[in-house]
């Protein structure tokens, strides 16, 4: 379980760094698109997801 909790708090910790540099992208560049920025911090919400399980593909399909 301590394992589990350890992968939780570096998703959380990835995905919050990621939606800090979107929004810090999006204070920089002045963007005023309410829909480009929901979309922005949902994918900074579900990449490191992907990335994951991507890796995890990987490695059951080795060869």
């Amino acid at each position: 379980m301590l394992l589990v909790g350890f992968f939780m708090t570096f998703y959380i910790v990835i995905a919050l760094i990621a939606a800090t540099m979107t929004y810090c992208e999006q204070r920089r560049t002045q963007g005023h698109s309410t829909l480009y920025t929901l979309l922005g911090f949902i994918a900074c919400a579900f990449w490191p997801l992907t990335l994951a399980s991507l890796a995890v593909s990987a490695k059951l399909h080795e060869t």
